[in-house]
C-alpha cells in the first residue's frame, strides 16, 4: 500500500512538472553560484495568469561563467530567469496574487497589492505586485485608433502554444515564426497609443510607461520566456559566438576575400544545423533591441519563408556605387548549411516604409566590384559583425 501511494505521488508530481514547462537551457542550476536576484515592479490586471519566474533576473556569480566567452557574449550571460534556475515563490497575500510555489504561475485574484519572496539556491530577494482592477491599463489611445489588447492576448496564447521544453532545430522555427508574429502584433498594438519616448520592444513589453507607472503588458510572461530562451540559444550556437568557427582570433574573425563578381566570408567549421538556427533567431534578438518610430523598430526582411537549408544575412559594402545613392550597397550574404563559407553575388536596392519601420529589397543587380580598390564589408543579421576592410582580387 505504501509503495502504491509513493508511485502516486510521484506520477502527480511529474504531471505537474510537465504542465509547468521550464525553460531548458544550457545552464546546470546546481553548478552556477548566485550573486543577485532583481526584477522591476510588476503592476498589471485583475484575472491575468502569468509565469512571475519568468519576469524576475538572476544574476550568476562571476566564477559561475566562463570569462572569455563573456568577451565575446557580454554580460548578458551572467544573467538568467527564476525560472530557468529553479527558484522557489511566495505570496504573502494570495488572495491577491496566487503563486504556485514550485513553478510560479501567478494568478491575480482581486485588486490590491502582493509581495512575491523569490529564493533561488539560498539566495533571496522580494518583489512588490500591484493588481489593478481590470480595464484599467489600457494606455492612452491616439485618436482614431481602438484598443486591439485581445488580439495581442490572443497572439500570446499562440506563442505560449510554441514554447518548446528544450529549443532543438526540430522545433525552432515554429517558435521562431510564433515570436515573429507575437512582436508583429506587438507593433500594431503599440502604434494603438501615444508614443512611448525611446523605449525597446522588450522594455515596452515587460514595463512599458505610458503614464509614469510600469506595468506588464499582455502577454509579456510568454514573450519574456520565448526571448530568453532565444537569447540563450544564440550565445551557445552562433557562430559569431564559438571559436570553432573562427579562422582569425581577432575582431575579424571570420577570413574575407573578394573578385570582381564576389565576396566570400569563410569559416573554420561548416554550418550546423544548430548554428544555422542560431542565425534565425537573432534575427528576433535584433528586433526586440532595436530603436526606430514609437520607440520600436523591426529589421529588414530578407525572405518571409524560414528556409531549414540556408540563411539570408543582410550587411552593406560602403564605397560601391557611390554615384549611385539609391543603391546605397546593400546585401545579402547567403550561408548553406553544411558549408565553410558565404558568398555574395549581387547588390540591392532598398526602401524604407517609416509606417513599419522596415526596409525592402525590389532590386537586385550584380555585383560589380572594381579590381585592386578596397571596400569595407558590415554584417547586420550576424550581430552587427564588422569584418572591415579587403581589396579586390
Amino acid at each position: 500500500m505504501r509503495r502504491k501511494k509513493i508511485v502516486c505521488m510521484f506520477l502527480a508530481a511529474l504531471l505537474l512538472f510537465s504542465c509547468c514547462i521550464p525553460i531548458s537551457t544550457e545552464v546546470t542550476a546546481a553548478k552556477k553560484k548566485i550573486a543577485e536576484i532583481t526584477g522591476d515592479t510588476i503592476i498589471l490586471e485583475n484575472g491575468r495568469t502569468f509565469y512571475i519566474g519568468d519576469m524576475i533576473s538572476v544574476k550568476l556569480d562571476e566564477a559561475s561563467v566562463d570569462s572569455s566567452l563573456v568577451e565575446i557574449v557580454g554580460m548578458d550571460l551572467y544573467n538568467y530567469s527564476a525560472t530557468e534556475m529553479g527558484a522557489t515563490y511566495v505570496s504573502d497575500s494570495p488572495q491577491v496574487l496566487a503563486v504556485d510555489e514550485k513553478s510560479g504561475f501567478a494568478e491575480a485574484k482581486e485588486p490590491g497589492t502582493a509581495t512575491v519572496t523569490v529564493n533561488c539556491q539560498g539566495v533571496s530577494a522580494s518583489f512588490p505586485v500591484t493588481v489593478m482592477a481590470k480595464g484599467t491599463l489600457r494606455g492612452k489611445l491616439r485618436a482614431g485608433k481602438k484598443d486591439i489588447t485581445d488580439q495581442l492576448d490572443a497572439a500570446g496564447k499562440k506563442l505560449a502554444k510554441k514554447i518548446p521544453q528544450k529549443l532543438t532545430p526540430e522545433n525552432g522555427y515554429d517558435l521562431f515564426r510564433a515570436m515573429k508574429s507575437y512582436l508583429a502584433t506587438f507593433t500594431d498594438y503599440n502604434s494603438t497609443y501615444e508614443p512611448q519616448g525611446g523605449l525597446t520592444i522588450h522594455r515596452m513589453l515587460c514595463g512599458w510607461n505610458p503614464d509614469g507607472k510600469s506595468r506588464m503588458a499582455p502577454a509579456c510572461s510568454s514573450y519574456e520566456r520565448a526571448y530568453l530562451m532565444i537569447k540563450h540559444y544564440v550565445q551557445n550556437y552562433h557562430p559569431i559566438y564559438q571559436k570553432k568557427y573562427w579562422i582569425s582570433k581577432q575582431g575579424q574573425r571570420f577570413a574575407v576575400s573578394a573578385t570582381t563578381g564576389q565576396i566570400t566570408m569563410k569559416m573554420k567549421k561548416k554550418l550546423t544545423k544548430q548554428a544555422l538556427l542560431a542565425m534565425y533567431l537573432n534575427d528576433i534578438i535584433c528586433e526586440v533591441d532595436g530603436y526606430g518610430p514609437d520607440g520600436a523598430i523591426l529589421p529588414l526582411a530578407i525572405s518571409t519563408t524560414v528556409q531549414k537549408d540556408r540563411f539570408e544575412a543582410h550587411g552593406y559594402i560602403s564605397n560601391y556605387k557611390d554615384k549611385d545613392k539609391r543603391y546605397s550597397g546593400s546585401t545579402v550574404l547567403l550561408f548553406q548549411l553544411g558549408s565553410k563559407t558565404a558568398t555574395v553575388t549581387h547588390v540591392y536596392r532598398t526602401r524604407y516604409n517609416p509606417a513599419n519601420g522596415r526596409y525592402k529589397y525590389h532590386h537586385k543587380k550584380k555585383l560589380s566590384l572594381k579590381k585592386g580598390k578596397t571596400y569595407y564589408l558590415r554584417i547586420y543579421s550576424l550581430n552587427f559583425y564588422c569584418p572591415g576592410k579587403f581589396v579586390v582580387k
